[in-house]
């Protein structure tokens, strides 16, 4: 026996107290009884016991298969029925009496039949009870036997029968039908004796097996569903060695299963792993959790890896030591699809980041610079970079890149020809991709890769293919099969860039046009200005010498030269008018810098003192709300107000005019309203009433110039404001406008 697993002095002279404790200290004692008063294990009590035979101060016997007894020695052994003992009869009648307790204790029931007639002459009680009956029986013998096994069982158990006839003993294991129908499982032992030659007699145990039987059933169930799962199972024992593992768990590792058993876990994963598992195996003793699951590398024979889960539990043994049984799974696959998945995931992040610094405007380069750091970074690649096509379409120049020699960013060229890669990726509508420089057929690395040892890569047009600005490439220095989603990020990061480039032409462009434009404006406004200056003159002159013609030669003229010297008077009255207008129009742009805190009841009071006469005239009715103060050019809300106003009054039917002046708050500007009564606007004329000479009456119905509504909204665009009208025919106009508050709030 093993010195470190021998029991101490003290836990022997405890167990021999056991027996010295009976009335009878020579009677037998079964291990389980043993066990039970010294409360503890019976695989504990059984190597005390063992330790205690070896030392001479008890005895043993093994009583049918499975039971033993234990007595101490000096006084009787108990002994077979077939023998005799030399102490005499009554020592022989005690130690059957011991032998009865021991197999009463064991639940065995003894039996012996007389061969010769087939009859049992001696039963205990317990062999009954076996067979279902509390009260023992009168008669019993092999035949009543017979009828209580079960038909199934019956042919073989009577040939075993036979078998042991010559052999001398029987032993088996079966089904009976018990008197109140039920189904157990027996087992039973037992020893032939012979009188010349002729077996006379047989003496044996029996012992229901029912519970066993059941266990082994389901150890069996739990054995061919351990085999028949794919994932592997293991039993790790106290001191960290498989005392069980399956044949998937076997495969897994690629060892033999004699090869686990024994071996420490400390062989499959690394003992960093194994030290989890210990911490975690406390916490599920301690009651803190009910399974734990581990997560590792497993290292397998040949030296390399996988990823496996691991999910376990701790079994207690009766001796208080604990097992952690545990079932792995392989998740390698679902590891790189859950890597896989998270890189997609931070490709389109970066993607959508730089679509947003994109937008925000910054420069070219700073842009170009964020690329290649994020990309380089994503896939984990060493070398980034964006080409440049220069103008002469023969070269490349590292515009931005991460990872390069110092000095070679904004300095290295690199060629267009088909022999290398930048070029023929120029000539490619798709992405190109290298796994190995070094067997790639269809060009060689320009002197940029090679002096940086690049052995793979991705690159792709930055640009549309017929007219690209440049490359987008990402490198690295060892051999590397990229996947089509880091294809696809690579291209998506182009298209980021180009829309960026395009964007900057595109408000370059916009910046040109609008200064070409800006400066056309000045020069109209300067011509329009300068030629409607200059026109008042000439028409004044031609105004005053048709009345002075007409003054002068009245007496002289017929009818027809009055009329046309009125036509032209009147003529040149509304040129001098349009002239007018036009000046106005062209000062309101030296206005738009002198905007302040404007009371437009003041305003709106000027103007009607203004039209004063025009409306006593008219009859007309003008009634002012409350109005607000806003940020505007006194003189031109002036003019706003008056060229609104007077169409007010002009465009009336038969009726009275009548007009409502109003502001209301709306969206952070102050609404202005100018409602009438007049004879309304066609809603398709609502757009084209603000256009410059554009006029939806004759001069001899209305006069005026057709500029005043064009005055208007150049003014409220002055003004950063909105205008416009709402009409239908014969049921009044009203035009609305907005005007920032004063200060930015009222």
């Amino acid at each position: 026996m093993n010195s470190v697993d021998q029991p101490s002095s003290s836990t022997l002279k405890e167990t021999l107290g056991v027996f010295d404790r009976l009335s009878d200290p020579g009677a037998p004692l079964s291990t389980d009884e043993v066990a039970e008063s010294m409360g503890c294990p019976a695989d504990s009590a059984a190597k005390r016991l063992e330790e205690l035979v070896e030392q001479g101060s008890l005895e043993t016997r093994e009583v049918g298969d499975r039971t033993r007894v234990w007595w101490r020695p000096g006084v009787t052994c108990p002994e077979s029925p077939s023998r005799q003992d030399e102490h005499g009869q009554d020592s022989i009648e005690e130690s059957k009496e011991q032998l009865r307790l021991a197999l009463d204790a064991a639940e065995m029931g003894v039996w012996e039949l007389d061969l010769r007639n087939e009859a049992t002459s001696r039963r205990s009680p317990q062999h009954d009870r076996i067979f279902g009956y509390e009260e023992p029986l009168d008669e019993w013998g092999f035949e009543r036997f017979l009828e209580h096994v079960h038909p199934a069982d019956r042919a073989r158990i009577e040939e075993s029968f036979e078998t042991a006839l010559d052999e001398g003993k029987w032993g088996f294991e079966g089904r009976i039908v018990r008197s109140d129908g039920e189904q157990r499982w027996i087992e039973v032992h037992a020893e032939f004796f012979s009188d010349a030659g002729e077996p006379v007699r047989a003496v044996g145990v029996v012992r229901d097996i029912t519970e066993r039987k059941e266990h082994e059933v389901d150890l069996d169930r739990y054995r061919r569903v351990v085999e028949t799962v794919e994932d592997g199972i293991y039993v790790i024992g106290d001191d960290d060695r498989f005392t069980m593992v399956n044949e998937a768990y076997a495969e897994m590792t690629g060892y033999a299963r004699e090869e686990l058993l024994g071996m420490p876990a400390s062989t499959v994963v690394k003992g960093e792993t194994v030290e989890r598992a210990q911490r975690l195996q406390e916490e599920l003793v301690a009651g803190e959790r009910d399974t734990a699951r581990i997560e590792a590398d497993v290292q397998t024979a040949d030296g390399g890896t996988f990823r496996a889960e691991a999910t376990f539990a701790v079994l207690t043994g009766e001796d208080g030591r604990h097992e952690r049984i545990g079932v792995v799974r392989d998740i390698t696959d679902r590891v790189e699809r859950e890597h896989e998945l998270e890189t997609r995931v931070r490709q389109q992040q970066v993607v959508t980041d730089l679509g947003r610094r994109a937008l925000e405007d910054p420069e070219l380069d700073v842009l170009f610079d964020e690329a290649v750091e994020a990309v380089a970074d994503t896939l984990g690649s060493d070398y980034c970079k964006v080409l440049e096509l220069l103008p002469n379409g023969d070269e490349l120049l590292l515009r931005s890149g991460c990872g390069w020699k110092d000095g070679y960013v904004g300095e290295a060229t690199v060629g267009t020809e088909m022999a290398s890669q930048a070029g023929y990726t120029l000539a490619s509508e798709q992405p190109i991709v290298v796994d190995d420089m070094v067997t790639e057929s269809r060009f060689a690395g320009p002197d940029l890769l090679v002096e940086h040892d690049v052995m793979s890569g991705i690159s792709t047009i930055i640009g549309p293919f017929h007219s690209p600005w440049g490359v987008l490439g990402t490198h690295d220095t060892t051999r590397r099969r990229f996947t089509q989603h880091d294809v696809n990020f690579v291209q998506a990061v182009a298209n980021v860039l180009s829309n960026a480039i395009e964007r900057a032409r595109y408000e370059r462009r916009l910046t040109d046009t609008i200064e070409d434009l800006k400066e056309s404006n000045e020069r109209l406004e300067q011509f329009a200005y300068i030629a409607s200056h200059d026109l008042q003159e000439p028409l004044r002159m031609v105004s005053n010498y048709l009345q002075l013609l007409e003054n002068r030669y009245r007496d002289e003229l017929d009818d027809d030269a009055e009329e046309f010297i009125d036509f032209a008077v009147n003529g040149a009255d509304r040129m001098r008018e349009m002239i007018d207008d036009l000046l106005t129009y062209s000062r309101i742009e030296q206005h738009s810098d002198s905007l302040e805190t404007t009371d437009t009841a003041e305003v709106v009071e000027r103007v009607l003192e203004s039209l004063q006469i025009q409306v006593e005239e008219l009859d007309a009715e003008v009634d002012v709300g409350t109005l607000p103060t806003v940020r505007g050019d006194e003189k031109l809300l002036e003019q706003l107000f008056q060229n609104l106003v007077s169409n007010a009054l002009k465009y009336h039917d038969d009726d009275p005019p009548r007009v409502e002046i109003g502001a209301t708050r709306r969206d952070g500007k102050w609404l202005f309203r100018v409602e009438d009564n007049g004879i309304g606007i066609e809603p398709q004329y609502t757009d084209r009433i603000f256009e410059v000479f554009k006029r939806l009456h004759t001069h001899e119905e209305y006069p005026g110039t057709g500029i005043g509504l064009t005055l208007c909204k150049r003014i409220v665009d002055r003004h950063e404001g909105e205008i416009w009208v709402e009409s239908e025919p014969g049921e009044g106009t009203t035009f609305y406008f907005t005007l920032s508050p004063a200060g930015g709030h009222e």
